[in-house]
């Protein structure tokens, strides 16, 4: 997102991801896999330009919880493919 290498947040992890994009356009893709597995070709994903409005990261037991807010931006509107 904002930058010119895709950045995997199932490598990296969510935060590192979202922490430098505040307030940058860039593209936001969301895929999901078959049975919580990593998606493959075929699988559904949802792709779209988006300005990350706000990022808050917080505790619920021991497990971390993002609450994010996007907005989408640019001339095509988000949409529904493959991956």
């Amino acid at each position: 997102m904002g930058v010119a290498v895709p950045h995997d947040t199932a490598t990296t992890g969510a935060h590192t991801v979202l922490k430098a994009t505040g307030g940058i356009a860039g593209t936001l893709t969301l895929q999901w896999g078959q049975n919580g597995a990593a998606p493959t070709t075929g699988d559904l994903e949802w792709e779209g330009e988006y300005v990350l409005l706000s990022n808050n990261v917080s505790l619920d037991g021991n497990k971390p919880v993002l609450q994010c807010t996007w907005k989408p931006t640019g001339a095509t509107p988000p949409a529904w493919g493959t991956v």
